[in-house]
């Protein structure tokens, strides 16, 4: 059992590890999306300004002769402000802005699967400690850690040793078996010639016998 409990623990601490490293990347992932929102963001206000400051040579560039000008309403347009060479277009002020959204978007997105892995590694580490201070008291995380595989390895070589000595005692007890039965053989054979030698001792008895009789029957004549 504390060898199941020592590899459920170390399963605990790759899990751990597994965490922090989804984590990390995550991290490392918003910190990227937050600086490409920073710059999108950046660029939408530059063109959103520029726009704004170029409202006047934008009305002035829509003014036809004789039509009432939208802001004073003179059909006289003496001195149109000029337009600027680089004047960002409306549609460029928009497409800013909607890169700007979608680079936010990633960025909270991104910023909630952080946290969300962060409350995950630390609910993992709390777990992971718990069951560190119940299998082996005083180490720490790291310790712990760097201990396992040691105490799991100096188990299995305990559990090896008695499997050996279980196997051995198994081969002996298989030996024993056949010299009782090859035992149990033999005196099975001595019965047999046990019987053989006392019908043979029988026989030359009887035949000993009768030749004493012959013997005798012979010399009365």
């Amino acid at each position: 059992q504390r060898h199941d409990a020592f590899i459920a623990l170390e399963a605990s601490f790759v899990d751990l590890e597994a965490k922090y490293r989804t984590l990390a990347a995550l991290q490392a992932s918003f910190l990227e999306a937050e600086r490409q929102y920073a710059g999108a963001d950046a660029s939408h206000r530059k063109l959103e300004g520029a726009f704004f400051r170029e409202q006047a040579g934008i009305l002035a560039s829509l003014l036809q002769p004789g039509t009432a000008c939208p802001v004073c309403g003179s059909t006289d347009h003496p001195m149109p402000a000029l337009l600027s060479a680089d004047a960002p277009s409306e549609a460029a002020v928009t497409a800013a802005r909607d890169a700007a959204d979608h680079a936010r978007a990633s960025r909270d997105s991104l910023a909630n699967r952080c946290s969300a892995a962060k409350a995950d590694a630390e609910a993992a580490e709390v777990h992971c400690t718990k069951d560190l201070a119940l299998l082996l008291p005083g180490y720490s995380l790291t310790s712990g850690k760097e201990a396992l595989p040691v105490l799991i390895a100096e188990l299995e070589g305990n559990t090896l040793a008695i499997r050996q000595k279980i196997r051995a005692t198994e081969a002996g007890e298989k030996r024993l078996q056949v010299s009782l039965k090859q035992a149990q053989g033999i005196e099975r054979e001595l019965a047999v010639l046990d019987e053989r030698i006392e019908s043979v001792s029988a026989l030359a008895a009887a035949r000993k016998a009768e030749a004493s009789r012959w013997e005798g029957e012979r010399n009365a004549m």
